[in-house]
């Protein structure tokens, strides 16, 4: 758990990360040495490694880290805490791999009597909803776990984000105590993969994954007063139309597979001039990164993120 100091602010930061890399592309050797090293610490210290299979990739799972192949691809996974310290791990790590998953997450210490419950906060988003023709809340919905906590979540495994929101001292009592509410964030795909970029941009990951929360929260028409404690992420000039928008789509889906095998291949000058801009001294994939972190902080920045238009 980080130390968030004297604010209600209990956790913030990764709770989960699910990488996926392909034979060849740079982050393989790394990302496998990390996991390895930290997954033998834990099974001496006691936690069972034991085989196990998911999604399709068959592999090994010890405490909360899970490595697995699949015809030499490779799934990278951790959750809870230990997230936060993979991704620093990561973070000056060259990655072409891909983010199918990544959770950000802020954890608050209210009074108990005055935080809203999970019925309140979804009248508030069906409130939202209904002054909004262009949204849907049809996957809202609030569960009880066995645990005897509850909590609500909105959104599917479909969905480009889902957020949910529970009880934290309910399903984790020997951690929080009462009046400890969880919001995440469950990033997916494209959405995890600018998140990502955003996060290894940024010198402060729990502050960021502050934002992220945030400014989620604050889509869906939550406003708690803690709110007013994290600042904006800062906009950046310049507007973005919906014509904008498709041509960056293509410029990721079309032109950036080609852009770094040229690079690889010792072009990047060659492109630069192609392209007609000054400098192009980008190491493979770092375009990538660059044009998806510009994205994300620019649509952030608009208020254009919702699930229904496919953006975190």
């Amino acid at each position: 758990m980080q130390d968030i100091g004297k604010t209600p602010f209990l956790s913030a930061g990764i709770d989960y990360l699910r990488l996926t890399v392909k034979p060849g592309q740079k982050g393989l050797d790394e990302c496998a040495s990390i996991f390895t090293e930290r997954m033998n610490y834990n099974s001496y210290a006691g936690h069972d490694m034991r085989e196990t299979s998911l999604s399709g990739y068959r592999g090994h799972k010890c405490s909360s880290y899970f490595m697995g192949d699949n015809r030499g691809a490779m799934m990278f996974q951790v959750e809870g805490f230990e997230a936060n310290s993979i991704f620093e791990a990561l973070r000056e790590v060259e990655f072409h791999g891909n983010v199918p998953r990544l959770d950000a997450e802020s954890t608050i210490q209210q009074k108990e009597a005055g935080a809203k419950t999970v019925s309140q906060i979804r009248w508030l988003i069906k409130k939202r909803f209904a002054e909004s023709k262009t949204k849907s809340c049809r996957k809202l919905a609030l569960y009880e776990e066995a645990t005897g906590g509850g909590g609500l979540s909105l959104g599917s495994r479909y969905s480009a984000s889902v957020i949910r929101i529970y009880n934290a001292h309910a399903k984790h009592s020997d951690l929080y105590k009462p009046g400890a509410w969880r919001y995440e964030v469950e990033y997916h795909n494209a959405a995890a993969k600018r998140a990502w970029c955003y996060l290894r941009a940024a010198p402060n990951t729990t502050a960021i994954a502050k934002q992220l929360v945030v400014g989620k929260l604050q889509t869906l028409g939550i406003k708690e007063k803690w709110h007013s404690m994290i600042p904006p992420i800062a906009p950046m000039s310049g507007t973005k139309t919906t014509k904008d928008q498709q041509r960056i789509a293509w410029l990721r889906t079309q032109v950036a597979g080609v852009c770094r095998g040229l690079v690889e291949r010792g072009f990047a000058e060659e492109i630069a001039d192609a392209l007609g801009i000054v400098s192009f001294e980008l190491l493979p994939c770092i375009a990538v990164d660059n044009i998806a972190q510009e994205v994300f902080e620019r649509e952030w920045a608009n208020g254009k993120h919702s699930d229904t238009n496919g953006y975190a």
